[in-house]
């Protein structure tokens, strides 16, 4: 969330990248954030003596550890790694760390070649990942298989879409539902906060989604009987809490 990283740059905090490491003094404390970082990143900061703490959300750091596994298990066997996710994105830049080079990642199971279908398929989702794509996408993998005819199924779906994530698309639905205009908070870099937002949105018509108070409209509240705010998981709670109060200053 921007409003948050502007606050805490207010008390010092410096975001770096893995090249500017090197320029740290020795025992400097750096924080991994909680889509968690590849192993490359833990052994330079080693090498360089900086005081790493570890924030890896505790979900990612089991995923982390379930596709290692995965890679460790594999060698001289034939089979494929397959983690379905959005290119780039930093929890798929650390699990592809840990997967040493040996995986691909997916949107779509058109993207998995016929021959790989042969072979044993480990297949894990990133934990911010749509669920209801995701079951989808390993459903119509299987059915490729049946079709391909090949002799057995082979194919490992591993569900490690959060929990929270998943189970958090049928409240934000309720909620949008339950109330007469809905304001939803999200950094505009949040992609969580674009699928939250679409789902109240596709709801509740009268949704607004906004990064901060400044954006807010006193229009949006004239014959709202019932205003709810929420917001993205990355959206801290002292924001919601500053909309939820402009918000009735704008209704008195």
């Amino acid at each position: 969330n921007e409003l948050e990283i502007s606050r805490l740059k207010g008390f010092g905090l410096k975001i770096l990248n893995l090249n500017q490491l090197a320029g740290l003094p020795v025992n400097t404390p750096v924080i991994i954030r909680a889509h968690g970082e590849p192993p490359s990143t833990y052994a330079e900061a080693e090498k360089l003596n900086i005081n790493l703490i570890d924030a890896t959300c505790p979900i990612v750091k089991q995923l982390q550890h379930n596709v290692k596994r995965a890679v460790e298990e594999m060698p001289g066997q034939p089979g494929r790694i397959t983690i379905y996710g959005k290119p780039g994105h930093p929890e798929i830049v650390g699990l592809m760390g840990q997967a040493d080079g040996k995986a691909i990642v997916v949107q779509s199971q058109e993207e998995i070649p016929d021959p790989w279908l042969a072979e044993p398929l480990e297949v894990f989702a990133q934990t911010t990942a749509n669920a209801e794509a995701f079951n989808q996408f390993a459903v119509d993998l299987k059915q490729r298989a049946k079709q391909c005819s090949f002799e057995k199924d082979q194919i490992n779906i591993h569900h490690t879409i959060c929990r929270q994530m998943k189970n958090r698309k049928p409240s934000i639905i309720a909620f949008a539902q339950a109330h007469d205009v809905v304001v939803f908070v999200s950094g505009s870099k949040s992609s969580n906060g674009r699928f939250l937002a679409a789902l109240a949105l596709q709801a509740n018509p009268h949704t607004y989604v906004v990064t901060a108070a400044t954006e807010l409209t006193a229009d949006w509240f004239d014959t709202a009987a019932s205003i709810g705010v929420s917001g993205a998981t990355s959206t801290p709670n002292w924001l919601l809490q500053q909309i939820a109060d402009s918000v009735r200053k704008m209704t008195l």
